[in-house]
């Protein structure tokens, strides 16, 4: 079930900015952050994914950024999961992107040279 949710509102998630910003104000993130910390397999995958999405929209990066989702981010970069680690690589270049604070950002940035480094991450990565 909670599989379900998760990808119900990855997929919600995807609107170009037309529910992202509502799904935040009813209080998305508080589960979505428990998942990237607690969560595995799909459940994991879609929860990063629809981070990814929400980070997207400008207005929701400086909430995501607060929400303290991306130190939990680099232990998805240790499962060795490719697909995962690029849906987490979307989720920090979005929100690095809308300009949230940077000093949070860098946390994450040894681990992502770490990936790139390891071999076929890289070519992803710099795609």
């Amino acid at each position: 079930r909670e599989l379900e949710c998760v990808r119900l509102v990855c997929n919600l998630a995807l609107t170009q900015g037309r529910t992202e910003v509502v799904m935040m104000r009813q209080g998305v993130l508080g589960p979505l952050v428990a998942i990237v910390r607690d969560g595995f397999g799909d459940a994991l995958l879609y929860a990063v994914t629809a981070l990814g999405h929400l980070a997207f929209v400008q207005s929701n990066a400086r909430d995501i950024t607060a929400s303290g989702v991306l130190v939990p981010l680099t232990n998805v970069f240790k499962k060795g999961d490719e697909r995962l680690q690029l849906k987490a690589v979307d989720v920090i270049r979005n929100v690095a992107a809308a300009g949230a604070e940077p000093k949070l950002v860098r946390a994450v940035v040894d681990e992502l040279h770490e990936m790139a480094r390891e071999g076929e991450g890289e070519r992803q990565l710099r795609a």
